[in-house]
C-alpha cells in the first residue's frame, strides 16, 4: 500500500506531535523503573531501616525524564530546520516498509528511512526503528485513520508496539500495583505502631530527664545561696550533705548513669544563663522526624540557673565547650574545657 501526500510542517503541532510520541515511549520504563525502586527501597528499609532511597531515586528519574525531553527536541527541530520543512511543503511517500520525504528546491532535501516498529495513539501513528522516533503521521491523511495501512504493515513484518494500549502489560503492572500495595499495607501500619511505641517510652524518658536535671539544678542552687555562691566539687557532695530527697536524682532513668558535672568553683549569676554545670551523656536520647526521617541524638544540659536545654546531633563534649567558652570567665572556661576532654577520650 503506497500513498503520497504534501505537507507543511509547523513548529508547535511538530513539538506537541513529538512530545507525545517521546513520553509514550520513554515514561513506561520510567514507571517500571519507579515501581521496581518502590519495592526495593520498601524492602531494603525493613530490613536495613535505610531512609530517603526512594524519594530520592524518584527524584533523579524524574528529573532525568524532564531533562532528557528538551534534548531530544533540540535535536528533532534542527533536523527539521534544516531540512527546511519548517519553511515549505514536503512530499511525504510511504510503503508498508520505508518512508521517503523530499523538500526544496529541485528536491534538493532527500530523506529515506526504514521502519520496523509502530503504534497508534488516539491521533497519530508513530514509526519506530527499533525504539527512535521516525516520523509522526497524522490519522487523517489515510481515508479510513490508518486501519487498512497498519494491516498491511503487520502483514509485513513491521511490529506494532501494544505497550502503550497496556493489553500485554496490563496484568504485570497490576501484580505489581498489588505488591506494592501489600508491601504497604503491612509494613507501614506495623512500623508507625512501633515508632509511635517507642517514641512514648522515649519521649517519657526525656521527659523524666529533664526533670531531674531541672531538680539537681535547685538542688545546686539552694547549696550555692548556702555557701556564699560557691558550688559544690562534686554531685556526690550533695548526697553526702542530704542536699537531695532522692539520691537517684542525679542519675539518667534510662542508663542509670550518673550525669556529667563541671565543678566551677563559684556561681557567677552574669553568666549563670550560658553557663553548663550539669550534662547528660551523649546520645542518651533520641527522636525521629516522621516515620521515614533520620534518627537524631539528644543531650540535655543543665546550665547554672536552672534551666534545661536539649541539644540534638551533638558530636562529643567539645562543642559544648565551643559554643559557651566564650561567655565565661578563663577559669570557668578552662575547667569547662578539661571536663569535656577528659570526658570525650572515656568514649
Amino acid at each position: 500500500m503506497d500513498i503520497t501526500f504534501e505537507h507543511q510542517s509547523n513548529e508547535r503541532e511538530t513539538r506537541q506531535k513529538y512530545r507525545k510520541a517521546f513520553f509514550a515511549v520513554v515514561a513506561p520504563g520510567y514507571t517500571l523503573t519507579l515501581i521496581g525502586i518502590l519495592c526495593l527501597s520498601l524492602l531494603w528499609y525493613y530490613v536495613q531501616q535505610s531512609r530517603h532511597i526512594f524519594f530520592t531515586s524518584t527524584i533523579v528519574i524524574l528529573v532525568l525524564l524532564l531533562l532528557s525531553w528538551p534534548r531530544y527536541w533540540r535535536y528533532i527541530r534542527d533536523a527539521f530546520q534544516k531540512s527546511g520543512m519548517f519553511d515549505m511543503p514536503a512530499t511525504v511517500h510511504i510503503t508498508d516498509h520505508f518512508i521517503e520525504i523530499t523538500c526544496g528546491e529541485n528536491h534538493s532535501v532527500h530523506e529515506y528511512k526504514i521502519y520496523t516498529h509502530y503504534f497508534s495513539l488516539n491521533d497519530v501513528i508513530v514509526l519506530l526503528y527499533k525504539k527512535s522516533i521516525l516520523g509522526i503521521l497524522e490519522r487523517s491523511v489515510f481515508p479510513d485513520e490508518g486501519a487498512e495501512w497498519m494491516k498491511c504493515l503487520e502483514a509485513n513484518g513491521v511490529r506494532r508496539i501494544q505497550f502503550w494500549d497496556f493489553k500485554r502489560w496490563r496484568p504485570v503492572l497490576l501484580l505489581l500495583l498489588l505488591a506494592v500495595l501489600m508491601m504497604l499495607a503491612i509494613i507501614l501500619p506495623t512500623k508507625a505502631n512501633e515508632a509511635n511505641d517507642e517514641w512514648c517510652m522515649e519521649k517519657s524518658n526525656i521527659t523524666s530527664c529533664i526533670t531531674r536535671l531541672k531538680m539537681t539544678g535547685v538542688t545546686l542552687n539552694i547549696y550555692a545561696d548556702d555557701n556564699n555562691d560557691f558550688f559544690p566539687p562534686t554531685l556526690d557532695t550533695l548526697l553526702k550533705q542530704n542536699c537531695l530527697e532522692e539520691p537517684d536524682i542525679i542519675h539518667c532513668l534510662e542508663s542509670r548513669q550518673e550525669y556529667r558535672y563541671v565543678p566551677y568553683s563559684k556561681r557567677v549569676n552574669e553568666t549563670a544563663v550560658l553557663q553548663p554545670i550539669v550534662i547528660e551523656h551523649l546520645g542518651n536520647h533520641w527522636k525521629r522526624r516522621g516515620l521515614f526521617g533520620k534518627e537524631i541524638s539528644l543531650t540535655s544540659v543543665l546550665f547554672a540557673d536552672g534551666h534545661v536545654l536539649t541539644m540534638e546531633n551533638l558530636p562529643d563534649y567539645m562543642d559544648i565547650y565551643d559554643q559557651y567558652a566564650r561567655h565565661l570567665s578563663p577559669e570557668d572556661a578552662e575547667t569547662l574545657r578539661k571536663c569535656c576532654e577528659a570526658w570525650d577520650s572515656e568514649r
